[in-house]
């Protein structure tokens, strides 16, 4: 299941489950890039794997009660999550020059197979972002028309956004809608002259093979924190 599916799910009123990790999981220190065991195909393991469930409504924000309003409730649900993800650290003198941090968000890039089909994991797409580690700086742009038409960037080109190392395209999206109205506002409320980047906070490697509904199941959730900045000049 992609996560465009996940979302068509959640518009319909459905909830789909996938093998998660434990509810504390933003506690766990991610193991460095170069450190990390690999699989077969060069991949890493997870860094987080569990038999804990989880459900595409946890990304997505309900009606807080009291409040009508989606709008309010993602605006919220966004404020919680920069209160358990701010530091002191971030409150201190910036030391990126024509730099201005406008908050904190979290990507994600969701591969799934089944071990019936191995053919099917998106091994480029993955290996494209398991190199992404605290302090990577990724450049947020117009997503470009050439991405592959598939599973793996069916959501960037959904939203029309893109991550990339100055180099390559990741797979990247927000994480929450939160995250996504994050993104989308600053993009849009910036002056001539004026670029976002993407500090990398923390980036982590959830999954397993197999879960309790379909032991043939296989997930890989590559997920990665972010300082966002509006940047003047180059």
């Amino acid at each position: 299941m992609t996560a465009g599916q996940d979302k068509n799910l959640h518009e319909q009123g459905q909830e789909p489950d996938h093998t998660s990790v434990d509810a504390n999981a933003s506690q766990h220190d991610a193991t460095p890039p170069t450190q990390r065991k690999l699989d077969e195909y060069g991949l890493p393991y997870p860094d987080i794997t569990g038999k804990e469930s989880f459900k595409a409504f946890d990304h997505y924000a309900n009606i807080v009660p009291g409040f009508k309003s989606r709008a309010i409730s993602v605006a919220l649900r966004g404020a919680k999550a920069f209160s358990e993800n701010v530091t002191p650290e971030d409150f201190a003198d910036d030391d990126r020059p024509n730099s201005k941090s406008v908050g904190i968000a979290e990507l994600w890039f969701l591969s799934n197979w089944t071990k019936k089909d191995w053919a099917s994991r998106d091994v480029g797409a993955e290996k494209a972002v398991t190199g992404v580690s605290k302090g990577d700086v990724l450049f947020v742009e117009t997503a470009p028309k050439d991405l592959p038409l598939n599973n793996s960037w069916e959501e960037v080109i959904d939203l029309g956004i893109g991550f990339s190392n100055g180099f390559d395209y990741l797979p990247y999206t927000p994480y929450h809608d939160y995250d996504e109205k994050l993104i989308v506002s600053s993009l849009n409320s910036l002056r001539r002259g004026e670029h976002l980047e993407c500090v990398v906070r923390e980036a982590l490697i959830r999954g397993c093979d197999g879960v309790p509904v379909d032991p043939n199941f296989c997930w890989r959730l590559y997920s990665c924190k972010v300082t966002v900045y509006k940047v003047q000049g180059d």
